[in-house]
């Protein structure tokens, strides 16, 4: 069974889907077989993230019964500086309201998306599974996070997500998550990044990377990747910090 990593957090906004496209896009260059899904059902990203426009079916219609989740994939392998052995696929979810609705209204099977898991590990001999949760602590997230090997839980320096990262880490460990790391995203320059670490890593228990506010990020407006078009920003050597923590 590859490694599955879930990229997480509690509240919405914290830039959780960026850092998990650029986690399973360095992993990638880094010579993994790598599979991202965008499971954020009721806010995907994946589309708009990579730039993809054609009509491939998503996670949503695999979890209608109306493909199987091979049939979701799309290899972007060839769009990466990667070495032979890596290779980079997604599987992403539509924005289609009517399919979200009838998801959310029907209930998501956590059988389905343990067998598309298996499925994805199996045929296309991954590496490592990355994971786009929805953020909070709703029943499909839940379901990956019970799977994963290593948990990513995005939080801001924010007081509505202080509590409820602990309740996260605290879910996390009950369910036997054997690695848990912390990324705290969006961290302003006024801030001592070593003190935020240490003051973070104390209060929760686990290790934490700390990835500072960037200009040229928050132009992109979550738009492409932001490790392939600045490789030496301080922000992609954070993002490469929280892999080397994630997968230790």
């Amino acid at each position: 069974m590859s490694k599955v990593v879930s990229v997480h957090s509690f509240q919405v906004g914290s830039g959780k889907s960026q850092i998990a496209s650029n986690l399973a896009v360095f992993m990638a260059i880094q010579g993994q077989r790598v599979a991202l899904i965008d499971a954020n059902i009721q806010s995907p990203s994946a589309n708009h993230v990579f730039g993809l426009q054609d009509h491939t079916p998503g996670l949503d219609d695999y979890l209608l019964g109306r493909c199987t989740i091979l049939e979701t994939v799309r290899d972007l392998s060839s769009s990466l500086a990667s070495g032979p052995d890596g290779r980079l696929f997604i599987v992403s979810t539509g924005f289609e309201p009517g399919n979200i609705s009838e998801l959310l209204r029907s209930g998501i099977s956590a059988e389905a998306l343990k067998l598309a898991i298996h499925d994805l590990d199996r045929d296309l001999q991954l590496d490592t599974l990355v994971v786009d949760t929805s953020a909070g602590l709703n029943e499909h997230a839940l379901v990956f996070v019970a799977m994963t090997t290593a948990l990513a839980v995005v939080m801001l320096l924010d007081q509505r997500d202080f509590q409820g990262t602990s309740t996260i880490i605290e879910v996390a460990r009950k369910l036997g998550v054997p690695r848990i790391g912390l990324i705290v995203n969006d961290v302003p320059a006024m801030y001592d990044p070593d003190q935020v670490r240490a003051e973070v890593e104390t209060t929760y228990g686990c290790p934490a990377t700390i990835i500072p506010h960037s200009d040229e990020l928050a132009a992109l407006s979550g738009k492409g990747i932001f490790s392939l078009q600045y490789p030496d920003h301080p922000v992609t050597m954070a993002l490469q910090e929280a892999i080397a923590i994630l997968m230790a």
